[in-house]
């Protein structure tokens, strides 16, 4: 009876420690389900007080539990942390897996931690964890997402070496850190070395086309398209915008459109971005109502015009400068609730000045500053430049007051157009130069030359000169158009002697004669003496 009593109470003891031993499995299984809830939000600290719990409570946490701490601070970008728990499960005798190093490297990622992935995956290795395809992929990555394209392709140049084969990640990976970088060739080669080995998926052809398009690559991006069709891949709606973008880029206007059919032909719907592309190409193809057919079609395929849209389509009219269907779409815009920036305001300022309509410029610059928009110098700039077409220096001034006024500092642009507005009224140009040189703009050679061309109409020769003598004084090289209106403002005062210190002074500044100055030299020549001395000196200039 009393040994069979001993063995009912070693069965029970037997079935407690087991009973136990479930438990304590229960509650690692437990916490390590909650640990894995806290991955996903990145939320290493609550990770981290997990496995300090476990160890209060007698548990000892797993490679799993590990694992997934280091999972956790992949997400968040804490390879700081990740390195203190690789060392930490060393301490615990938990040896770290490949998965643990994976995680660890991932963590290097988002602060561009490039070294310090490469070193956890020297590391790896040297603890006689032989790398898979998936720990290249991951490294290379990093490497990547930090710019270091050579890194990343030595590192995918290695695969094979090691006797890893290099898969569709890899290839994915190692393409992506060279767009990342700008360096559209290398990215081409990869894919041509892909297609050589591998079978491209669309997501790698879409790779292959946005390196086309950073290379300004516009033939081989359409070769892309079509071996897509013979391999049997469907462009989708990524693949022929990017195939847009690359030929809209380089003014392949055509090419664009002809691909923006084509989707229509497959059944891909465009996106906004599509219709965008579409539209600017229409601009540089200065086909400016088809680009506002393309706009006004949009609705009715399910997809509003934005910000780009609108600017194309603008951009298309003012290039031809059709000014009044410009302020049309600007209308549009601003009716449907879409706030224009500063290159839809300039875009439409350029055309009105190519026109010369500074009336309606003014009216834009006043109707978008009721509006609370933010004007600034290259606002006012297009403004002036609308009134040097027509002379009105009263309303170039009247700007330049308006930018005083509003705190805008005027520059050398701005100056030139306001003293190009003043025409033959050279007295209101030199004023205005006066004042440009009383401020921390200089006088630049544009500006010299707009006052010179000033005092050329009003044949202020004297004042031309003085002009071009004050452009040698700051160190400016004067121009061939400087010299070609002095010439022209001596016409007016027949001074001969002028005319030669000028083509002298041409000589001097090592300034080659060309037809216009040659002609207007030698039409002030009174005797055969006086053309001997020009054709000497326009001679000298020319050798």
């Amino acid at each position: 009876f009393s040994m069979a009593l001993l063995d009912i109470v070693k069965d029970i003891k037997t079935a407690d420690k087991n009973l136990e031993s479930q438990r304590e499995k229960l509650r690692l299984a437990s916490y390590n389900l909650a640990m894995k809830a806290c991955v996903r939000d990145g939320d290493w600290q609550l990770c981290y007080k997990r496995i300090h719990e476990m160890r209060a409570e007698g548990i000892r946490p797993d490679l799993l539990s590990y694992n997934t701490l280091l999972r956790s601070c992949a997400t968040a970008g804490e390879w700081k942390i990740a390195l203190k728990v690789l060392v930490e499960m060393k301490e615990w005798f938990i040896e770290p897996d490949i998965r643990a190093y994976i995680n660890a490297i991932k963590s290097c990622q988002k602060n561009g931690a490039w070294r310090q992935g490469i070193r956890l995956f020297r590391e790896m290795t040297s603890e006689k964890i032989v790398p898979n395809a998936k720990a290249y992929t991951v490294v290379i990555s990093v490497c990547g997402n930090a710019r270091q394209w050579k890194q990343a392709v030595d590192l995918h140049n290695e695969m094979p070496k090691n006797g890893v084969l290099q898969d569709i990640p890899s290839f994915h990976a190692v393409i992506i850190a060279c767009l990342k970088s700008g360096r559209g060739n290398e990215a081409l080669k990869l894919f041509e070395e892909l297609k050589t080995k591998l079978n491209p998926t669309l997501l790698l052809y879409n790779l292959a086309l946005s390196a086309c398009r950073l290379n300004d690559n516009w033939e081989y991006a359409l070769r892309i398209l079509d071996d897509m069709h013979h391999a049997g891949v469907s462009p989708d709606v990524i693949s022929f915008s990017t195939a847009m973008s690359a030929c809209e880029q380089v003014g392949k206007w055509k090419e664009a459109l002809s691909i923006f059919d084509l989707m229509n032909t497959e059944e891909v719907k465009p996106n906004v971005i599509t219709y965008s592309t579409a539209i600017s190409a229409c601009a540089k193809g200065r086909r400016p109502f088809r680009a506002l057919e393309i706009l006004d079609s949009m609705p009715s395929k399910g997809i509003e015009p934005n910000l780009l849209c609108y600017t194309a389509a603008i951009s298309a009219f003012s290039l031809q400068s059709m000014w009044k269907e410009s302020l049309q779409i600007l209308k549009r815009m601003i009716d449907a609730r879409i706030r224009p920036d500063e290159v839809v305001l300039n875009t439409i300022l350029k055309g009105l000045a190519t026109a010369g309509r500074w009336i309606e410029a003014y009216k834009l610059l006043l109707d978008m500053n009721a509006r609370g928009f933010g004007l600034n110098t290259n606002s006012y700039n297009w403004a002036v430049a609308a009134c040097k077409k027509e002379n009105q220096r009263e309303m170039a001034f009247r700007l330049m007051e308006d930018m005083r006024i509003r705190n805008i500092a005027p520059n050398d642009v701005t100056y030139t157009n306001a003293i190009a507005s003043c025409g033959g009224e050279w007295l209101e140009a030199l004023k205005l130069l006066r004042q440009m040189k009383n401020t921390s703009v200089g006088p630049s050679r544009q500006v010299y030359l707009a006052a010179i061309n000033s005092c050329s109409k009003a044949k202020e020769a004297i004042q031309a000169w003085n002009l071009l003598q004050e452009v040698h004084k700051r160190g400016l090289k004067p121009s061939s158009a400087m010299y070609i209106g002095v010439l022209e403002a001596c016409s007016g005062s027949k001074d001969f002697e002028l005319v030669i210190s000028v083509l002298t002074d041409m000589r001097k500044s090592k300034v080659r004669v060309n037809k216009r100055a040659e002609y207007l030299a030698t039409r002030l020549c009174t005797s055969k003496k006086d053309k001997n001395r020009i054709d000497g000196l326009i001679k000298e200039l020319e050798s």
